[in-house]
Formats: C-alpha cells, sequence, structure tokens
C-alpha cells in the first residue's frame, strides 16, 4: 500500500525508486507526470472512473455474445465501445490496475488529517497558544471548524457553526479559548509553553522552600540562644 514516510529508509526497497521528497522533508510515492499528493489522489479518482467504465462493457459483451452466433472468438461490439476498450488496453488489464490504485483511500484520509491538523494548529497560534499539543486531546477539537482570512496582510481565524441552518461565525482568538469548553480548562498551559505556569510553579514552589529553610533557621537559632542564657544563669 502506497504510504508517506518521513524517511527513505522506511520504504520498501523495491518501491524506493518511485517516492520523492517533499518541501517538509517527507517521503510520498511518485508517479509519471505527478509531482504531488494532491496529484497523485486525482490520478487514482481518475483511475478508479476507468475501472469502473470497463465492467459495464464487459457486462455487454457477455449479453452480446449470448445474442448471436459468431466466429470463435469474436462478439459484435457497438464502435464507440470497441474504440473505449482499445483505449483502456493502455492502462493494462484489472489485476495490473488494482494494485496502482490500492491503499489510495488511506492515503487521501492521511493527507486530509494532516490538512485539518495543519490549519487548527495556525488559528491556535494566532490566538496567542504557545504549546498546542494539548489542544489535539480535547475531544471538542473534532468539532472545530476553522476558516482563515488574511487581513491586512496577517492571518485571523474564525470558529464556524450552525444556527438553526445558518452559519454563525465568531472570531477564534484569546477570548474565545477563555470561554470554549475545553480549552478554558487547560488554557494556562496552552498559553504557557516552555515558560510558562509550569515554571513559575516550580520557581514559587523553589521561593516558598527557601522561606521555610529561613524560617526553621531563625526557630533554632532562637531555642540555641535561650538554653544558653538559661545555661549562664544556672
Amino acid at each position: 500500500m502506497l504510504k508517506i514516510h518521513d524517511r527513505l529508509e522506511d520504504v520498501p526497497e523495491d518501491l524506493r525508486e518511485h517516492y520523492g521528497k517533499r518541501s517538509d522533508g517527507k517521503y510520498e510515492p511518485q508517479i509519471e507526470n505527478v509531482n504531488s499528493v494532491l496529484g497523485l489522489l486525482n490520478k487514482n479518482v481518475e483511475l478508479l472512473e476507468k475501472v469502473k467504465e470497463i465492467a459495464p462493457l464487459k457486462t455487454r459483451v457477455a449479453e452480446l455474445e449470448a445474442q448471436e452466433v459468431l466466429p470463435s472468438g469474436k462478439v459484435p461490439i457497438d464502435k464507440a465501445d470497441f474504440d473505449a476498450l482499445e483505449t483502456y488496453k493502455a492502462l493494462g488489464n484489472l489485476d495490473e490496475i488494482k494494485p496502482k490504485v490500492e491503499g489510495y483511500d488511506a492515503l487521501r484520509t492521511e493527507a486530509e488529517t494532516a490538512k485539518r491538523r495543519d490549519l487548527i494548529t495556525r488559528g491556535l497560534k494566532a490566538a496567542g497558544v504557545k504549546n498546542t499539543d494539548p489542544a489535539f486531546n480535547l475531544r471538542q477539537i473534532d468539532g472545530l471548524s476553522l476558516e482563515p482570512e488574511t487581513k491586512d496582510g496577517k492571518e485571523i481565524f474564525y470558529a464556524v457553526t450552525e444556527d438553526n441552518g445558518k452559519r454563525v461565525k465568531r472570531a477564534f482568538d484569546n477570548e474565545y479559548l477563555k470561554e470554549a469548553d475545553g480549552f478554558k480548562d487547560i488554557l494556562p498551559s496552552l498559553m504557557g509553553g516552555e515558560g510558562g505556569e509550569g515554571h513559575r510553579h516550580f520557581k514559587q514552589s523553589a521561593d516558598g522552600e527557601k522561606a521555610n529553610e529561613s524560617v526553621s533557621k531563625t526557630h533554632s537559632q532562637r531555642r540555641y540562644g535561650w538554653m544558653t542564657a538559661a545555661n549562664n544563669k544556672n
């Protein structure tokens, strides 16, 4: 099955010559006159449509064979159907076409998933999020629909929902995240990044320990002073 791979070494050796490197460093299948995943998927659709057209032609041939008696190996067929069959011969028989299109559905799904994740990641960053990974663990992310727009050379995003059959757009920004279910519960981790809430919590804890240590030393010093004074008095 054709897949996208992170490294060329992950591609089966007998298929490596059919893979090319993308701009993001990953390797994807390449076929003649096709240099992108989108082109590959379009080619898949084209081949599948041609496969669908072959089956009715074979049925028609079988019907004609049953109607008339012709010399062995000969069947009557419409001129248009004959021309179509001649064209499809260049693609090979069904057994040869099947491997070319097998696995394309999975490839399409993988490409669409990656495209959606990139869109949401851009939207989150535009809303001020520094650490986007936790957001993809939210169940609300599955129903999130974002629509990008470019304003004054800057990309902004809108969350799109439906209300009684009407599309409703709301700015997907920091205020949205503060109020939206799921997002508001993990907002500190989203906005904190590497130097965010977790770092400040650790610093506060460390300062608290130092303060406790200082108080403990003060108590010990006072206790020692009292004991010394009592011994001198005796």
